[in-house]
């Protein structure tokens, strides 16, 4: 147990080190390890099967960490169906990309993209894929919800999201939404660096950056931040300070105009 862990701990720093963009995306995740037959993730977790991990090279190591690291950066967790078919369009988008990085290894049995998928986002890889036959499951479908055709690690169903901790606060930013911002810090070190970030991740960051604003929550921001800085509600009326009962001001804290727009 103690020499997989060591094994992991290594495919991390070397991540860390060597394709830091990479590894400071592997860094949102924690390792478990397991009984399954491969590799999995939930956006929290890699869950590791022992055998599978015992077999693997230093090389397939770090590219099957990054494999998952990639299924989570992507969104596939939330873009795709959790099914071996989206795993098998998952694959192909993320080994084409990690294929060309040296100092790793795809895992025997790993899929490779068909030409004239190359450039294909995952939605179109999936909708050209071929529905398995009926009444039979498609290769690599081990009964996990959504399997591991090709033996590099597959996705599943997404962890929960965090609760408030408090009821009259507002709910914790998503698993999707912590992912996104972790693209985002990826491609805020590339620019503090000096380097560019990697072509796959920028798909992501304009998909990102793209995307509709969750109004409720930027209301209940701005909401929050004004009333930080009203008067402090707590102090009294003083022509009523000498009588035994705290009177409130009557003059009331502002709190600021709020436009809506559609």
């Amino acid at each position: 147990m103690t020499d997989l862990r060591l094994k992991l701990d290594k495919a991390r720093w070397w991540a860390i080190t060597e394709q830091p963009f990479y590894g400071q995306l592997a860094m949102g995740l924690t390792d478990v390890l397991d009984s399954q037959p491969t590799a999995c993730t939930n956006g929290k977790t890699i869950r590791w099967g022992k055998d599978f991990l015992a077999n693997l090279s230093e090389e397939e190591t770090r590219f099957v960490l990054l494999h998952e690291t990639l299924h989570c950066a992507h969104g596939h967790l939330w873009r795709l169906p959790h099914d071996a078919k989206a795993n098998v369009a998952g694959d192909y988008a993320i080994n084409h990309l990690l294929k060309a990085i040296p100092g790793l290894s795809m895992p025997k049995g790993g899929l490779t993209c068909p030409l004239g998928l190359e450039n294909l986002a995952e939605e179109e890889i999936y909708a050209s894929l071929p529905d398995p036959p009926k009444g039979k499951k498609p290769p690599g479908d081990d009964g996990e919800p959504g399997g591991d055709p090709g033996g590099c690690g597959g996705f599943d169903e997404p962890a929960p999201d965090a609760a408030p901790t408090q009821p009259d606060q507002p709910p914790p930013p998503t698993l999707k939404e912590e992912w996104e911002r972790r693209v985002i810090q990826a491609d805020q070190a590339a620019k503090a660096t000096k380097g560019d970030l990697p072509a796959d991740l920028q798909r992501v960051l304009e998909r990102v950056r793209h995307q509709p604003i969750d109004w409720r929550r930027e209301l209940a921001d701005f909401v929050r931040n004004v009333r930080s800085t009203c008067n402090d509600r707590s102090r009294c009326a003083r022509r009523h300070a000498w009588q035994p009962v705290i009177y409130p001001r009557k003059k009331a804290d502002e709190l600021g105009l709020v436009v809506f727009a559609r």
